[in-house]
């Protein structure tokens, strides 16, 4: 079996540190099967694997392997603005057949905005097989990118109960409804109700979304939509609230991705804040839709945004269901 698995915007920051991440993990998993001469009895451990690096420049791409080092990584053309069609003719042009089924995706991690990335899954899962399997932990995870500005970027209120999601999505939004023109934080929130909408649709899948945190040496803050105003208050932000390293970040995409023992840990703290659950700290994973990102500040206190006092929309189907309608009118 070949199980293969994609990460968006790989040629840098947190992609790229993701990719190394993730390759370097199955480079020594294998290595220690053959220092060890033994075939584990969980078949996917024993899979060949391949990592394919989703960037629009193939020059970056390689620069981006070279870097790595290792020998399971690939390159797909993507570019996120791209029409469906475009995306489909990358994919079939990039992976290999699947005549005989024994392709399977392994994961997903969508390390950047544009709705090219939901196209890029829907055709994804449509042409290749994914790991369907009743156990949690070996059926085709999809990790998106989400933000902390969707929820608690400070003196910032957004009412997504009223919010045109359509308008905020197309940049459309009456000036006076802007909020200092947080187009990012709309969108990084919009985003996460989608994709917990999709989790619904689609439970033979582990599905969810990831906040790397505060990470200084990213371009978040040059990006566009991203105003002025959101930058100041971002950067005092990671005053108050600290920031961290890009491996760090990364390390929460690979995490969620490979379901660690991070993962599992992150519902010890929120169990334990939970008044209904009678003090039970019992170490389970979190669901499949739940949004995970900082609760206090930019980088402290990971775990389920839904336990924030301003992140209970994230659970909200009536909003997971508006952002879906949403984001299929931009699905071209």
């Amino acid at each position: 079996m070949v199980r293969l698995y994609f990460i968006t915007g790989a040629n840098s920051g947190c992609g790229l540190e993701a990719a190394r991440q993730l390759s370097i993990h199955f480079s020594q998993q294998q290595e220690n099967q053959v220092e060890n001469n033994n075939v584990n009895n969980d078949e996917s451990i024993n899979d060949k694997v391949k990592i394919y690096l989703l960037c629009r420049s193939e020059e970056k791409a390689n620069e981006a392997m070279a870097d790595i080092g290792t020998s399971n990584l690939e390159y797909m053309k993507f570019d996120a603005y791209d029409d469906s069609e475009t995306i489909r003719e990358n994919i079939c042009l990039s992976l290999p057949p699947n005549d005989d089924n024994k392709v399977v995706i392994g994961g997903i991690i969508l390390n950047a905005g544009g709705f090219g990335h939901a196209i890029l899954v829907n055709h994804l899962i449509s042409m290749y097989k994914i790991d369907d399997k009743a156990n949690t932990t070996t059926r085709t995870r999809i990790v998106a990118v989400g933000s902390e500005a969707s929820f608690a970027s400070p003196g910032i209120t957004m009412d997504y109960k009223t919010a045109s999601f359509v308008e905020h999505l197309s940049g459309t939004v009456a000036y006076k409804d802007r909020s200092f023109g947080i187009d990012y934080g709309w969108t990084k929130g919009i985003l996460a109700l989608y994709w917990a909408a999709f989790a619904r649709r689609h439970p033979e899948l582990y599905v969810i979304t990831v906040s790397p945190g505060a990470v200084s040496n990213t371009k978040l803050f040059t990006q566009e939509g991203v105003s002025p105003f959101l930058r100041g208050i971002a950067r005092l932000s990671q005053c108050l609230g600290g920031n961290h390293t890009v491996e760090e970040g990364a390390k929460r995409y690979v995490d969620a991705l490979l379901l660690s023992n991070d993962v599992y840990n992150i519902n010890i703290i929120v169990d334990s804040n939970n008044e209904n659950n009678n003090g039970d700290v019992t170490q389970h994973l979190p669901a499949s839709g739940n949004f995970l990102a900082s609760r206090k500040g930019f980088t402290k206190d990971y775990g389920n945004v839904a336990f924030h006092k301003k992140g209970g929309f994230v659970t909200d189907i009536k909003l997971q269901d508006k952002a879906w309608d949403a984001v299929n009118q931009f699905l071209l």
